[in-house]
């Protein structure tokens, strides 16, 4: 029996900081129909992003749910496929061409879905910080990119990982404390809104209710894109400047006996903004 009612006394906010380091960074595919579940729409109607590991298509998804050598093995007649480790699916990459990254990279596909395949627009390499542990979870930070321009776009994401028997909640859910993402705001920054992978609904015919929650490994996405105001650009001198992006992950967890007290985790990620070259650019579009 679950006690979904009850709250544990004694927990404590948590306060760890996270120093985001960067690290140098499957037989059939299956067909998936409707909405993405690894977000929402990202540039259009048809368009949307989902993230995940490079793996080859002549593994299947339980192979690379179990992280089998066979899926990070170049095998003959196989192409590069994406496995969407959130939500445990298999997708066929097209065109092959569109994709810069190699087997077992984790990445961020933008594109659009038809019969199990994402026709891609681009396609990034997330570079991954050392996971921190809090409270039920561990939190490994990453983003697309290290540096930009102005105008250029970066992936931030916070990779959740649940301890075995504990869910937290999700977005949409009535009476508890959802995840979310919250990032300080910054006039040098433009955030999109964070998007998050598709819930599972938990049942609970005890006290009628029907929960959305997140379970094991996931991973929530938030775009930023860097300002292009003039007097933005101008300030960054010659060899540019380091941006700290700040913010805190609040969840709330809970067990099959009891629900936690919530938390808010700090997070934090560095982007290094270079000036546009104006010099450069206008040479390059004089008559040759």
């Amino acid at each position: 029996m679950r006690i979904r009612f009850a709250r544990a006394s004694g927990m404590f906010v948590c306060t760890i900081s996270f120093v985001f380091m960067l690290l140098p960074s499957s037989a059939a595919l299956a067909e998936r129909t409707g909405e993405p579940t690894s977000g929402q729409a990202a540039s259009g109607p048809a368009a949307a992003i989902w993230s995940g590991v490079l793996v080859s298509s002549a593994c299947n998804a339980d192979e690379a749910f179990k992280k089998s050598p066979e899926c990070s093995r170049n095998v003959p007649g196989a192409k590069i496929a994406l496995y969407d480790d959130t939500n445990r699916l298999l997708y066929r990459l097209q065109p092959q061409k569109a994709i810069t990254a190699h087997l077992g990279d984790t990445v961020t596909v933008r594109g659009a879905l038809h019969a199990g395949a994402i026709h891609v627009i681009s396609l990034r390499r997330m570079l991954i910080g050392l996971p921190v542990e809090a409270p039920h979870l561990k939190v490994a930070l990453a983003q697309s990119d290290s540096e930009g321009m102005p105008g250029s776009q970066v992936t931030l994401a916070a990779e959740v990982r649940l301890t075995p028997e504990v869910h937290i909640y999700a977005p949409g859910a009535k009476g508890y404390k959802p995840i979310q993402l919250v990032l300080d705001v910054m006039p040098e920054m433009r955030f999109a809104p964070a998007i998050y992978p598709k819930s599972r609904i938990l049942s609970l015919p005890e006290i009628n209710e029907r929960i959305p929650v997140f379970d094991g490994t996931f991973r929530i996405l938030q775009d930023m894109t860097v300002s292009t105001a003039p007097e933005f650009w101008q300030s960054l001198g010659k060899e540019g400047k380091l941006f700290t992006i700040t913010g805190k992950l609040d969840y709330q967890a809970c067990d099959d006996h009891m629900c936690y007290l919530p938390n808010s985790v700090p997070v934090k990620w560095q982007v290094r903004v270079f000036p546009l070259d104006r010099n450069r650019a206008a040479a390059e579009i004089q008559p040759k």
